[in-house]
């Protein structure tokens, strides 16, 4: 009960925000100008969305392959009779389709794991180290897709949500701050 009523406060400050923020005139400005270069504000927004996706799979492909390992017995083998059973009869239309592919399968993948503390002792020299250098690639292109994404979605959104928007990822930002400080 405790977290349905929590989910109803939230919900209910953020309707606040939206509808107050369109009575708060230094926010107003803020639409207007982006209102006023929405198409320039889209490209730029986009393309840091664009770049930050292909360079972080570009990297995790990169390094999946070059660095992975084979998965283990679990994950590659011979597809069996499970796929086939999920098959719809014949004559019958079903509810919705199974796609399976049968026959060998093949998996590889990397796993890297990192406390904040290490990370932060990291940052010295990093693109010697390749491990290193792989993480803080992924990490730097991850971040700049998730905020190029959000600011995407704050150019094109009305100015309460443009408000929430911010909202979100100064908290973000404040709380990764906050964890290297005290790592």
């Amino acid at each position: 009960m405790k977290g349905f009523l929590q989910w109803i406060a939230t919900v209910t400050v953020a309707l606040i925000v939206i509808v107050g923020a369109e009575r708060v005139p230094a926010l107003k400005r803020a639409d207007t100008f982006t209102e006023l270069h929405r198409q320039p504000l889209v490209a730029v927004t986009l393309a840091v969305t664009i770049l930050g996706f292909l360079v972080f799979m570009g990297g995790a492909i990169y390094w999946t392959i070059k660095d992975g390992a084979p998965a283990g017995a679990q994950e590659n083998g011979e597809t069996g009779e499970a796929g086939r059973n999920l098959m719809p009869v014949a004559g019958q239309r079903p509810f919705f389709f199974w796609y399976r592919f049968w026959g060998k399968i093949w998996a590889q993948g990397f796993e890297d794991h990192a406390s904040f503390a290490e990370v932060k002792q990291a940052r010295h020299g990093w693109w010697g180290n390749p491990r290193w250098r792989r993480n803080f690639v992924l990490l730097a292109s991850g971040l700049t897709m998730g905020l190029g994404l959000f600011a995407f979605m704050a150019v094109l959104a009305p100015v309460g949500i443009k408000l929430l928007i911010g909202a979100a990822v100064l908290y973000a930002v404040v709380r990764l701050i906050w964890a290297f400080s005290r790592a």
